[in-house]
């Protein structure tokens, strides 16, 4: 992380780098804060050396309000949904110390030393996930924020070394009681400042500390809420396949299927469509899940992984009411709407949550829960950022910004997409139609039944040549 930092800079403003939205970064490997940076005079604020690394310690204020160190006004401009702050942070054992804070502008996602979790203010305090984020451990923490599209319930993600610890939401015309009246602080991002703030207790003092290091600021390049047109846009349809061609169990080339329980689903071409089927149930209360997989790096789609701005959707629908559909990436797990007993529901992810009192779970991705894949729907996934420690991918549903989600990886792009689908009830069919995918490559890529069609010709040609050939022996 260190030296991704100072590759990027040591205090510079960046963009265009491992994401177009990248727009500050700072791995504080100097002697003095600097001025991009404010200070309230309530607390002391320095760059501290810590093992051999420089860090920004921020030391707790003598009473019980909340203060720190924030970048200049203006510096990061306005974030958007899709955007995200991202420090690596650890704080002092003292009991003090009540809360590190980390969020830009009114956003109230942060680290909390009360009960070791994290929290959101909200006229009262509100926790979340996993009660080990204790002291004295440096983590990398990510706040990746997602607005809905009534311009009014905020969501913010918060990761944890790559692993998702909880979700905050908020609508902030809900009424409260008490002194605490609308409008509610918003989870997303409200201002336009990166916050690393501290609160301790009555005369807490210098002991008292919250350590950051290497602070990123990301701002989303289509500002969240935009329209999947504005992105396609500005790129080339490299590729498409509308899937019109006999049915079969082959899909096409670079195209495979996997299965939970391959004699208990299916795969392939009906009627113009990729058709995945749960037939029949293994038993014990088991859903089975299919997915047919592309490999976008076989020469026939795009002869590499998509990169960071590209982008890449399809049509799909289920037949019952019974069920998860959606998409798989090789950057991280399923992303799916529905449900084994409902309709009207979130795109989720299926993920393994941070702490080892969490276990895993289907996590909701998007602000919106009245998707219904009863019906047919596009589903786009762009990938916008990433530096081979983490990806952000974006989602669109109906060309719509639907959510946001941080993927724990190492790839720089992504080189297998599916269609995925996984249901409790035998002979539920899921059907997926309309593949486009837009990258920077602006010499169009035959559909794969062209392909097909090609590789018969040129066969059929190089069998009259060989025939040619003993004949002139």
């Amino acid at each position: 992380m260190k030296k991704m930092a100072k590759a990027l800079a040591a205090l510079g403003v960046l963009s265009g780098l491992a994401g177009a939205g990248v727009v500050f970064t700072d791995d504080f490997e100097r002697t003095s804060i600097g001025p991009n940076y404010t200070i309230r005079t309530e607390i002391t604020a320095l760059i501290q050396d810590v093992g051999g690394n420089r860090k920004l310690r921020v030391h707790s204020p003598t009473g019980t309000s909340q203060y720190g160190v924030s970048t200049v006004s203006g510096l990061i401009g306005t974030p958007a949904a899709g955007s995200f702050v991202r420090s690596s942070i650890n704080y002092s054992t003292d009991t003090d110390l009540k809360q590190a804070f980390l969020h830009m502008g009114g956003a109230i996602a942060y680290v909390v030393n009360h009960s070791n979790r994290g929290g959101h203010w909200d006229g009262d305090w509100i926790y979340g996930g996993s009660s080990q984020v204790t002291a004295n451990v440096e983590r990398d923490y990510v706040i990746l924020y997602v607005g809905s599209q009534d311009g009014d319930q905020y969501w913010a993600h918060v990761f944890i070394n790559g692993q998702i610890n909880t979700t905050f939401e908020d609508r902030t015309s809900d009424s409260q009681s008490g002194s605490y009246p609308p409008p509610r602080q918003s989870v997303g991002p409200t201002g336009d400042k990166a916050n690393m703030n501290i609160q301790g207790t009555q005369n807490s003092g210098s002991a008292t500390w919250a350590q950051f290091d290497n602070l990123m600021v990301y701002n989303l390049p289509y500002n969240g809420v935009g329209s999947a047109n504005d992105i396609k846009n500005g790129l080339f349809l490299t590729q498409s396949d509308d899937f019109n061609r006999p049915n079969s169990s082959v899909i096409g080339p670079a195209w495979s299927a996997a299965s939970s329980h391959p004699g208990n689903t299916s795969a392939g071409i009906v009627n113009n469509a990729v058709q995945l089927q749960v037939v029949s149930l293994p038993g014990g209360g088991v859903s089975p899940w299919v997915r047919a997989d592309l490999d976008l790096t076989d020469p026939s789609i795009l002869g590499r992984g998509l990169e960071v701005g590209e982008y890449v959707e399809f049509q799909f629908q289920r037949s019952q009411q019974w069920g998860l559909t959606g998409l798989r990436t090789s950057l991280g797990n399923s992303m799916a709407m529905g449900d084994n007993s409902a309709s009207n529901m979130p795109l989720r992810t299926y993920e393994d949550l941070f702490g080892s009192d969490q276990g895993s779970t289907w996590t909701r991705v998007s602000a919106r829960s009245d998707f219904d894949p009863d019906g047919l729907m596009t589903l786009g996934v762009l990938l916008d950022y990433a530096d081979g420690q983490m990806a952000i991918t974006h989602y669109y549903v109906d060309d719509n910004y639907a959510g946001s989600w941080l993927h724990d990886t190492t790839d720089l792009t992504l080189n297998t997409f599916s269609f995925f689908a996984q249901s409790n009830q035998a002979l539920n069919v899921f059907r997926f139609d309309n593949l486009a995918i837009y990258s920077t490559i602006n010499t169009a890529i035959p559909e794969p039944c062209t392909m097909v069609l090609l590789g018969a010709g040129l066969l059929a040609l190089a069998r009259r040549r060989r025939g040619v050939k003993v004949r002139e022996a």
